[in-house]
């Protein structure tokens, strides 16, 4: 979503299957953090998580992806989808920290161990 803008976001949301849904992180300020993610037959696939700048020291994008963790299990199904997995990422390497971990490299499942 890359310059931000109200077209760009419209666009990356506009192109989900029908499944799109959202997750809102609040406090008594209002909503914080929002991660949009995908409703699938297998699992939930994270798509995107954005939240109060301000806020990155509380962890906003780990509690919500444990959020959807759970919301997942309700739902009697096994899998939360992290997105893509780009090693030495900062903005990315979150996704290590998370077990069982696996990525699908060449057509294959790698169980990974996270650092």
């Amino acid at each position: 979503m890359y310059p931000p803008s109200r077209q760009t976001y419209d666009e990356f949301i506009g192109e989900s299957q029908g499944n799109t849904q959202l997750l809102l992180a609040e406090d008594d300020t209002g909503v914080i953090g929002v991660l949009v993610f995908d409703k699938f037959n297998d699992g939930l696939s994270a798509v995107y998580c954005f939240y109060e700048p301000e806020r990155e020291h509380e962890s906003v994008g780990t509690s919500m992806i444990l959020r959807l963790t759970l919301i997942a299990r309700s739902l009697g199904l096994p899998y939360n989808y992290l997105g893509y997995y780009v090693e030495n990422c900062r903005k990315m390497s979150y996704k290590a920290r998370f077990s069982p971990l696996e990525v699908l490299s060449d057509n294959d499942w790698i169980r990974l161990n996270p650092a």
